[in-house]
Formats: structure tokens, sequence, C-alpha cells
């Protein structure tokens, strides 16, 4: 009994898998991770099954999906219906052989991902199966095919889904003369006005349930108008459809459909003929995608599991206008994900190399995760030009934020942060003088900055810091290969004492590390391995770890 539902089990997330792809390859490119995962997903699902009870072969019915005689997946609506999917181009049985290759689900999973009314209309799904030979997956099909008279719509009635009203049949009609009608106009000059009526069925399509398939066509269908338009008020009209198509986009997380509208957009701008009233109009349409009800409404998604194209997202953000900043910052504080913020963080520092002083703005946020996030986008946009910003957070009430300031400080690498970061090194919390200590990593050509450290390991207090700190500024130290250091570290290697033997050990563990940093280190190879000889145990196990840091570099 457990392993029949252990079996079912097993079979329903291989359905659901196979039902995913066809969804997520229609969405996103061959280079997205998303793609790529839908066809793991499959992949492993289905060779989990196939090690376990060899091939796997499923029957396919008008409505149903069957293994053996079980039904398996059952779905009496045309809408998203799998088994019908098959079905219809008569196909009665696929079976999954053993030794299934991934190649060969990645071929069979992009033809049934295909739009066979639309980019296959020459073409039907067991002719490109036939062309492919895949030699793990066969089939059973035949001659009968599914029209769209056969379809028994009785099902859908007595199963509950509403029966489609002469209105939304009439959609559908204009939709489909308007694809058409595109197609009929390449090559011609002319074409007829549209009324308002026209516009106006244009504009509900964009809101009909079908839509996600045919965006990117009636996002064309748009643009075709737009180029069409005779007068100011078509062309407004119509750009303002173009406009809430792109807020839509960015509503449903669709950033791929709306980069495209903001590509085709920045395109007729560009144009010399494009009239500058007109050219401002198209400028809004990326601007709009920043108002606060949109941005509040796609966080809602980012927050969920649905798969986002990030990437895309980032590109969109290049079109942005800086006015999305601040309602992308009340976002930030609103999102439960650390994907969702990660993600949102980045898109900030697009949008922040525009307008830096926007950014900045947040380091006076009262809340410590506000000021962070604010650091960590100026970390990523690198701009010099708010180091005295960042310096005005090096005294922070929240140990976090410190923290992240000498992160961000680092990052820049201007000797204008040396005196930022110099003070840090006196703070009274180890993890923040560590961080400060790391900042000075890149200033190998900086003899201030070196003075600094040295300055610093000289002094009284120095010797009494936890060893790890002290780890941190000898291995900042070795960045300077200049011959006053190599001294200053083979002498501290070699020092010997009578009292504080354990606090001596450390600070020669720590000129022994630092030597076998340095470019030259071969040169102090005996130097160490004698000081290892000489002290207590972890000085011999430092000195170990050197001498064979040493060799492997030779």
């Amino acid at each position: 009994m457990a392993e029949n539902k252990q079996e079912f089990t097993l079979i329903s997330e291989i359905l659901q898998a196979l039902i995913r792809s066809q969804k997520t390859l229609k969405m996103y490119p061959q280079n997205n991770p998303v793609y790529a995962k839908a066809i793991d997903d499959v992949f492993t699902h289905l060779n989990d099954f196939i090690a376990k009870s060899g091939q796997l072969t499923f029957r396919f019915k008008q409505n149903e999906v069957l293994l053996e005689d079980k039904v398996v997946y059952k779905n009496e609506t045309r809408q998203d219906n799998f088994a019908l999917f098959f079905f219809r181009d008569g196909i009665r049985e696929i079976t999954f052989k053993t030794g299934l290759p991934r190649e060969e689900i990645e071929i069979f999973l992009t033809i049934t991902a295909k739009d066979f009314d639309r980019q296959c209309q020459d073409n039907d799904l067991v002719t490109l199966l036939w062309e492919k030979n895949l030699k793990h997956i066969s089939y059973v099909a035949t001659d009968e095919f599914l029209l769209e008279e056969d379809y028994d719509t009785s099902v859908e009635k007595t199963s509950g889904e509403a029966v489609k009203s002469p209105a939304e049949k009439s959609l559908e009609r204009a939709y489909q003369d308007a694809i058409n009608a595109q197609h009929y106009m390449q090559g011609r000059s002319e074409i007829a006005v549209l009324s308002k009526e026209d516009l106006a069925t244009l504009a509900r399509l964009k809101d009909y349930e079908e839509s996600t398939s045919g965006l990117p066509v009636f996002i064309d269908i748009l643009f075709e108008i737009l180029l069409q338009s005779e007068n100011a008020k078509d062309f407004e009209e119509t750009a303002g459809f173009i406009c809430e198509t792109a807020k839509y986009c960015f509503r449903r997380t669709d950033f791929e459909d709306a980069l495209y509208i903001f590509k085709r957009a920045k395109e007729i701008v560009s144009s010399s003929r494009t009239p500058s009233p007109q050219t401002e109009l198209l400028k809004r349409i990326a601007i709009s995608t920043g108002e606060v009800d949109v941005i509040n409404e796609m966080g809602e998604v980012l927050d969920s599991e649905i798969p986002v194209s990030e990437d895309t997202f980032i590109q969109c953000a290049k079109f942005m206008d800086t006015a999305a900043i601040t309602p992308l910052f009340n976002l930030l504080g609103e999102l439960q994900t650390m994907r969702a913020r990660r993600l949102l963080l980045d898109v900030l520092a697009v949008l922040g190399r525009k307008d830096i002083g926007a950014i900045t703005s947040g380091l006076k946020d009262n809340r410590w995760f506000a000021v962070r996030n604010t650091l960590y986008i100026l970390g990523k946009i690198n701009d010099k030009k708010s180091i005295e910003m960042l310096g005005e957070c090096i005294k922070h009430k929240d140990i976090r934020v410190r923290k992240e300031t000498f992160n961000v400080l680092g990052t820049i690498g201007s000797s204008r942060i040396l005196p930022h970061i110099k003070l840090g090194l006196s703070d009274p919390d180890s993890s923040i003088r560590i961080a400060a200590v790391k900042a000075f990593n890149g200033f190998e050509s900086s003899d201030v900055a070196m003075r600094i450290i040295m300055d610093e390991i000289n002094s009284k207090e120095f010797s009494a810091k936890d060893y790890q700190e002290k780890c941190e500024f000898f291995k900042i130290l070795a960045q300077w290969n200049k011959p006053e250091i190599s001294e200053f570290l083979l002498k501290t290697l070699k020092r010997k004492t009578l009292f504080n033997r354990a606090k001596n050990d450390e600070m020669r563990a720590c000129a022994a590390y630092a030597l076998s940093l340095m470019k030259n280190a071969s040169a102090f190879e005996s130097h160490i391995e004698n000081a290892g000889a000489s002290g207590g145990v972890l000085l011999q196990d430092v000195t170990k770890e050197a001498l064979l840091r040493i060799r492997d570099n030779d």
C-alpha cells in the first residue's frame, strides 16, 4: 500500500513538472536559470521513476492521462488541459525509456512548449517529434486529430465553467483580426484609422485572461498602431495604452515584456522623425512603472515563490526614472524574503547611479536596517562622492551599520577614506576594528596607509588584542613588499622573552603568517622553520601551515 502511494506521488510530481515546464519554457529564454531548472526538474523526476519501476508510459484521452488503467490526471476544461494538448494532435501514448538523457528531455520539452496556433502553424506535435527521432522517448499516434468543433463543450458546461458570452467571442475575433491585419499590413504604405471602439477593444484585450501568451503580439500591434497614428490625439491615446501595458507587466513581474516595451519606445524616441511632444509621451512609459501602486503590487509578487527574471528586472531599471527610488526604498522595508530584498538592492544600485543624492538620503533613516541597506547600495555603486556621507556612519550606534560602513569604504579604495578607516581602528568592538583593518587592503602603494598600520602594531595596547585581530593586521601588512616590512616581520618572528611568552608567541605566529604571504616568501623559509622549533603549540602549527603555503606557491 505504501509503495503504491509512493509511486502515485512520484507520478504526480512528474506530471506537475511537465505542466510547469510548458509554461516556464514559453516565458524564459534558454540562458535563464529558471529555464534550465524546469528541464532539470522533469529530468530528475522521470529518471527517479524509471530507476525504480522501469520505463514510464502515459496514455492520453481527451481529458485524462492514464498510467496503465489508472487515471493520474483529469481536466474537463479546455483551459490549460495537459491531456487535450497531446490528444488533439493525435498522440495516444508517450513512453520514456531507461537511459533517458537530459538532452532528449530538453528537446521534448522545447517542442511541447511551442504555441502551435501561432508559432508552428505549418507543423504539428507529431511531425516535430518524428523529425527529432528521439531514441529514449517513443510515442503512439493516430491519424485522427481533434478539431475545434469535435471538442465536447457539454463537458465544460456541466463542470461549472462559464460559457463564453457573445462579447467574449467578439473580443477573440477582434484579437485574431488584429493579428491578421498586422501580417496584411507588411509591405503596405497605408492603414485604416482605428475607431475609438477598436482602441477600447484592444485596451480590454490587455486584461483578458489569455493575454499572457498573446502579450508580445498585442504589444507589437499597439506599436504598429502608434507608428501609423495620423494625429496627436490618436498617438496620445495609443501611447497611453502602451503605458498601461508596461505597468501591467511590472505588477505581474513580467519584466521580459516590460523591457521589450522600453526598448521599442526608445527606438522610436531615437528616431529623428518623432516630434518632440510625442517623444515626451514615450519617455513617460518607463517612468510610470515607478508609481507607488505599481511598485507595491510588484513587491507582493516578488515576495512569493513565483519565478522572476532577475537579470531582466535589473535591465529594466536602466530605463526607469529616479523618481522610483523612494517607493522602491519604502518597499524594501516591507519585503519578507531575502531573495526579493537582494534583488531590489541591486535594482536600486542601478537607479542610484543616476542620482547618488537620492540614495545617500537613506543614511539619515532612523532604522538601522534601512541605513545598512543604503550602505550596501552605495558599495555597489562605488561612487567616491559618497565618502564624506559614509564618514558620518562610522560612529553609528548600531554595530551592524558601522561594520557595513567599513566594508563599503574598503570597496571604494580612494586615499580619501584613510582618515575614516583609521578612526575605525580604535572602535570599542573588535569586529568593527577588524572590518576597518580589512579596508586597508589594496593600499600597497600608499606609504601613509602602511605607516598607520605599523604605528598601530607598535602601540603598547596592540599585544593585548585578540590573536585573530592581530593576525588581520599582519595579513594587511604583508601587502607592502618592502625591505623595512620584511625586516620588521623577521625581527618579530625571532623575538624572545622570559615573560608573557604566550602573547609573544602570538606575535611571532602572526609574523610567520605574514611572511608566508609576501611575494618573496621563499626567502624566509628557514627562518620560519627555526621559529617553529622554538615555540609553543600555536607557533608550531602556524609555522607548519606557513611552510606548506610557501612550498605550494613555488
